[in-house]
Order: C-alpha cells, then structure tokens, then sequence
C-alpha cells in the first residue's frame, strides 16, 4: 500500500462543507437528463435554475449547446451528490488550504468560501478574482499559473 500525504487543497468557488449548503433548492432539480434535440431545451432551462451551474446563452448551435451539457453533467451530478452526503467529521485537514473566491459569485458568497479557513490548521491562502461563479473560465491561466508556482 502507499501512503498519500496531502499538502495543499485547492477550492475554487465552493462554499465551505461545515457551513449549511446554501441552495437547497437545487435538490429538487433533476440533473440525469436525456440529452436528445427534443429534451436540450428543458435540460438547459433545468440546469439554469441550478444556483452554480451558468449554461452560455450564447453557444452558437444546437451541438455546440448539447456538447456543453454534456462536457458539465458528470460534474453536476458529483457536486450535488458531494454535497448531500456529505457529514462533518469535526476535525481540521491536515494541509494547508487555497481557495478562489469570484466577485460576483451568487452562489458562492466571497465569506462562505473564506470559510475555509475555519478547516485548516496549516496555512491559508485566499484569493478574490473579478467574475461569476465559473470564474475559472474566464481565468484558467492564471489560476493554473498560481497552483504551479505554489507545487
């Protein structure tokens, strides 16, 4: 067997676990969709009402529009599970933590997410970029520039 030792957790835009979830209503959205061209538009209308999922209004076709769910649904469906069987077991981590914040996040409020800091008794690192929630899209390189520099 290997021993894995964690030094640093990376959290992008997610609240902290031992807060309450702060959407419940995104429970009662039904993520497992079929994807056919008949069943795009009331997957994307369900997805939109999912606080932290931002479906681009401005895909240029019906593919472009299905591959985009379907890139995200596994995503989905993990964070929503993630979040409802998840039990605190009132203990810190025992690694330093970073964690991204957006601006403009509705679903992630900037102290919800600094709430991290609250886990961890090694170092905290915390940052706050201009954006929405899918902050990362708009920032991939620098984010990936940061985490590098920090490993």
């Amino acid at each position: 067997t290997h021993k894995v030792f964690i030094e640093r957790l990376f959290i992008g835009a997610w609240p902290a676990p031992h807060l309450p979830y702060p959407h419940p209503d995104d429970f009662k959205v039904q993520p497992k969709i079929v994807l056919t061209e008949q069943g795009l538009q009331t997957g994307i209308a369900s997805f939109r009402k999912l606080s932290f999922v931002d479906v681009p209004r401005t895909l240029p076709t019906m593919s472009d529009k299905i591959s985009y769910v379907k890139r995200v649904l596994p995503n989905i469906i993990a964070a929503l599970d993630l979040v409802r069987e998840y039990r605190n077991p009132g203990k810190n981590v025992s690694c330093g933590i970073w964690a991204f914040a957006a601006q403009n996040d509705t679903f992630a409020s900037i102290e919800n997410v600094k709430a991290w800091e609250n886990l961890t008794a090694k170092s905290f690192v915390f940052y706050v970029v201009d954006g929405k929630h899918q902050f990362s899209n708009h920032f991939a390189t620098l984010i990936c520039k940061m985490i590098s520099e920090a490993l």
